[in-house]
């Protein structure tokens, strides 16, 4: 267990993320968490490295921390920092002081990091970073249907890997969604027609099935997995279809969700 000494004062920018809350099942608190992709102790330099806040909360004033902590602001607060260095990207949040902070040099900083951010691709046109997932995305065509393409970014390998692997499933694509078509179908037709028919709803054969599945969006990962999110077209009254697979090993798994 970590031992945290007095409180200091910093200010900070908050993470595009924003913030978040949870609550472990056995507790009756909730936990804040939000990060700063940015910050600096009061008439300190700036510090580079994201430093994770903690706080333990009523659920009612998570609902408050949640409406008032907004992506790239900057504000000041109250922290305990870990005597242990190894644990000083994350301490304890006491209290904010402001929310609306002013700082020259971390504004300057969160105006930067307000600014889009596109890589032009040869195969992908163009390539906009999302900061608030870490990671790139684009408008795609497979097999016909406009779709979202997500690639991993944790670091520039990763990036481009996920982008060589999403290379290879869209210039095969005709092949990936036949078989992707008759993976969902093995997997899930039966389970529509068991569980999922409306009343006087006949039983939905394999073409219905798949003429139905509208392709969303895709993420492709580094190492070569991927997931496919389908509209349903109301088979499963509304949720979405998800596919998982590997480029190398082929389709693995196929769910509901939403």
């Amino acid at each position: 267990m970590s031992i945290f000494h007095k409180g200091e004062i910093i200010q900070g920018i908050i993470h595009p993320s924003g913030p978040g809350g949870g609550q472990a099942s056995e507790e009756r608190n909730w936990s804040l968490l939000f990060s700063l992709i940015n910050w600096k102790r009061l008439n300190g330099p700036i510090q580079n490295t994201e430093l994770l806040l903690i706080k333990e909360v009523k659920e009612k004033q998570l609902d408050k921390y949640m409406d008032n902590l907004e992506p790239y602001d900057i504000i000041k607060v109250s922290v305990e920092f870990p005597e242990a260095k190894e644990d000083n990207n994350t301490c304890k949040l006491i209290k904010v002081i402001s929310y609306q902070d002013s700082d020259n040099e971390l504004s300057a900083i969160a105006a930067e990091l307000k600014k889009p951010v596109i890589v032009e691709d040869d195969f992908f046109n163009k390539l906009y970073y999302n900061r608030s997932f870490n990671n790139w995305e684009t408008k795609i065509e497979f097999n016909g249907e406009a779709a979202n393409l997500i690639l991993e970014a944790d670091n520039n390998n990763s990036f481009e890997n996920s982008k060589k692997f999403a290379k290879q499933i869209l210039k095969n694509h005709k092949k990936w969604e036949k078989n992707i078509q008759d993976f969902a179908v093995s997997k899930l037709l039966k389970l529509k027609n068991d569980t999922w028919l409306d009343e006087e709803e006949e039983k939905v054969s394999a073409q219905e099935f798949i003429d139905k599945m509208k392709v969303e969006s895709v993420i492709m990962f580094h190492d070569g997995e991927f997931e496919f999110f389908y509209n349903d077209g109301d088979l499963f009254w509304g949720h979405s279809i998800q596919i998982r697979g590997n480029i190398k090993k082929g389709l693995d798994d196929a769910d509901i969700v939403g």
